[in-house]
């Protein structure tokens, strides 16, 4: 999922039907490819990636707020 699409989530499903969060998948700039693993490979802490900007992440944490819903992000640091 991009960071546009989970924001709309959020905002017409997930916090009308009283969901408290939504976790994410590690946000950081990693390898290239279609398969879900791929971004449990960081390359860099880069927040430019295949879901979206930083500035996509950023719109997308403030709507999901908004909406009553938290972001959980899954987080990797050893992988470096």
């Amino acid at each position: 999922w991009n960071y546009v699409d989970i924001a709309r989530e959020c905002q017409e499903y997930l916090g009308p039907n009283g969901f408290d969060a939504v976790q994410v998948s590690p946000v950081v700039e990693h390898k290239r490819g279609a398969a879900w693993w791929v971004k449990y490979q960081p390359i860099s802490f880069g927040l430019n990636t295949r879901s979206g900007t930083a500035e996509d992440f950023q719109r997308m944490v403030a709507d999901c707020r908004a909406a009553g819903v938290q972001v959980i992000v899954d987080v990797i640091l050893n992988h470096m």
